[in-house]
């Protein structure tokens, strides 16, 4: 006999109810006949006549029948009124396959229920199981919602409207061009005598992480018709300081502030890396503040040439004579200069100085003499004069600012390099 299929009681005329037809290969009288086989083998199988846990299918004074529904999976849903009461586990209902260990003979969310199973809700025990039901379900829920990572949010620094501006400070061999983000830190150009310009990313808080940053210039709001442009990666260290661009991307931003666009700086939070981190630099008003610093970098000492190794000689008050630790130190920097001649290495540079004490003309005199002395001693070790460039710089270029003795001794110096010519340049021929 072919086992009838998926059907269901709708009420019927009077207060009755009746199986709905479902089309199929089964004819109806043996669907109706098999209907109330399984009702009668459910409600022998009841330890009570009042009230059954399986939810039979019967007649109750002052209340309409309570009827089942079997799905697919072998649960059983009890209706009364419209309302369903399940799913409900009955034993033998489940294939063998799928029974769970302990399954009991009425189970509802892997609990025995006790009471009538056709109790209507708010009354008797079976709005208290509901009840008892509801609370297992909210505290699974909470559960659930804890374990649940949060989305990823975005943190957006800026400047607004009101406050974004650019500030110059300039003094004592230094230029800045600075912007102040509030909540964040604060960005500036920097550029230094014999420096190159250079871009900075100081925050208020230290980071406890390494990170990279992704650099990108954002059109505003009022620029329609541009798009955003990729600048590049950079790595964020964690320190005040975490962000340092050299010469080539530090001009690149400014340029880019200059025809109105934001850069931006995206990366991952530094505390654990779930946020995502946005700065702004916002172009307002730079254009007040960049004629002033375009004078300041004006009166720099300016270098025409890379630096990619440096050695530094001390003298006497007064003096530009070389003594025995100097001459060891100059015998270092040859070896260095023969292992690394074909590192790209074109040519030495000689950077003469003085401290402050004296006219400006005799501290220009006193350098030069330091850096030929130098001089004249590295051609006596084999290196040719051609690939050997002097400079004077007097009291112009100090190492340290200060007016007292240590200061005056840090000053008076030469500055031996190792130098090639830009990398900018070398790219353009």
């Amino acid at each position: 006999m072919v086992s009838p299929r998926r059907s269901s009681w709708t009420p019927g005329a009077a207060g009755t109810w009746r199986r709905s037809a479902v089309a199929g290969t089964v004819p109806r009288a043996s669907r109706m006949a098999s209907g109330r086989a399984i009702a009668n083998r459910f409600m022998r199988s009841s330890p009570s006549k009042a009230s059954s846990p399986h939810g039979t299918p019967r007649r109750r004074a002052g209340s309409r029948v309570l009827v089942q529904d079997s799905d697919a999976h072998g649960y059983r849903r009890l209706r009364r009124g419209g309302l369903e009461y399940g799913p409900w586990l009955l034993e033998g209902s489940r294939p063998a396959s799928r029974r769970r260990p302990g399954d009991a003979r009425c189970r509802r969310g892997g609990h025995s229920l006790g009471g009538a199973a056709g109790t209507p809700r708010g009354k008797g025990s079976g709005a208290a199981a509901d009840i008892r039901d509801m609370s297992r379900i909210l505290l699974w829920l909470s559960a659930w919602l804890v374990t649940v990572p949060a989305a990823a949010m975005t943190q957006h620094f800026e400047a607004p409207y009101d406050e974004a501006a650019w500030q110059v400070q300039a003094g004592g061999g230094e230029c800045r061009l600075v912007q102040k983000i509030p909540f964040y830190g604060r960005a500036e150009f920097y550029q230094a005598d014999g420096q190159p310009l250079a871009f900075r990313l100081y925050v208020n808080r230290l980071p406890e992480r390494i990170a990279v940053a992704h650099i990108l210039s954002v059109p505003p709001p009022w620029k329609h018709d541009a798009r955003p442009r990729d600048l590049g990666r950079a790595r964020l260290l964690a320190s005040l300081n975490p962000l340092e661009f050299e010469r080539a991307l530090a001009l690149r931003l400014l340029y880019e502030l200059q025809e109105g666009m934001y850069p931006a700086i995206r990366y991952r939070d530094l505390a654990d890396g779930r946020d995502q981190v946005e700065v702004l630099l916002s172009s307002l008003r730079i254009r007040d503040a960049l004629p002033r610093f375009q004078r300041c970098v004006a009166g720099l000492i300016q270098l025409d040439f890379d630096i990619l190794k440096e050695h530094v000689l001390h003298f006497e008050t007064d003096s530009y004579l070389l003594d025995y630790r100097q001459r060891r130190i100059l015998d270092r920097f040859i070896r260095d200069y023969r292992r690394m001649r074909g590192r790209g290495v074109e040519r030495i540079v000689l950077g003469g100085h003085a401290d402050e004490r004296g006219t400006d003309r005799y501290n220009d005199r006193l350098s030069l003499r330091r850096a030929l002395e130098v001089k004249k001693y590295l051609v006596r070790r084999g290196i040719p004069a051609s690939r050997i460039e002097v400079h004077a710089y007097g009291e112009r270029w100090p190492v340290r600012k200060g007016h007292d003795r240590r200061s005056w001794a840090a000053n008076r110096r030469v500055t031996v390099w190792f130098a090639r010519r830009p990398a900018a340049l070398a790219r353009r021929d």
